[in-house]
């Protein structure tokens, strides 16, 4: 059974006499066959989420592909992109391909630890999302892929991430104690501030005083 959804999206003018930063992200299409919470599942593993359309752009970035979007279930049914302006509904059950977002950030600017943070934290998307210097437990090589297959390309050997050493203790910026084997237990007095190696390292430590390209995400 299938529903049809006409997508009607209203046009909204914003005027800054300062533009603040923008946080980009890319569309992902994934061909392989899920039912809806498994794909939204997929999504959140390995990039952000399914695709959200929230405005006239966003939705023409999807035309092209056809598949599951992040709608919200309405009465066991979900929401499957056509056209970028037409969607349908069907039982959430059912397989299908789908359409992913990724919206982590590299910043390709070189700014110091701190400055890198409240830049994350200035990123806007038109006031959807919270964003801040990246916490990334456990997935080193996942951003890498990330990165690579997004054609992002640092000019910085390491890039500043949400990772700092501080209370005796290596914490992400959500909280999440960070366990590596790269990571020293007792870092030198300078070097407390944590940062992602473009190679096979993984995650460091350097001084939070050096200037870096870094990576921001969506705060959870």
């Amino acid at each position: 059974m299938e529903k049809k959804i006409l997508l009607l999206l209203p046009l909204v003018f914003f005027v800054l006499s300062t533009p603040p930063h923008a946080a980009t992200f890319r569309v992902v299409p994934i061909s392989d066959k899920l039912d809806w919470d498994v794909a939204r599942a997929h999504c959140r593993e390995h990039y952000s989420d399914l695709f959200n359309v929230r405005n006239q752009a966003q939705a023409d970035m999807i035309a092209p592909y056809k598949g599951w979007i992040g709608e919200p279930a309405s009465d066991g049914y979900c929401a499957e992109c056509h056209d970028g302006t037409e969607w349908h509904s069907h039982l959430c059950s059912q397989i299908d391909s789908f359409i992913c977002e990724d919206r982590l950030n590299l910043a390709q600017e070189e700014k110091t630890w701190e400055e890198a943070l409240q830049h994350c934290r200035e990123l806007q998307d038109g006031g959807l999302s919270a964003y801040d210097l990246a916490s990334l437990p456990g997935q080193h090589q996942t951003v890498l892929d990330r990165m690579k297959l997004g054609g992002l390309d640092p000019n910085t050997k390491g890039m500043w991430v949400g990772l700092r050493f501080l209370a005796g203790e290596r914490l992400w910026m959500d909280g999440t104690r960070a366990h590596s084997p790269n990571l020293p237990e007792c870092p030198d007095q300078q070097q407390h501030c944590g940062a992602l190696g473009y190679d096979s390292q993984g995650w460091k430590t350097l001084n939070c005083s050096e200037t870096r390209n870094f990576i921001c995400n969506i705060r959870e």
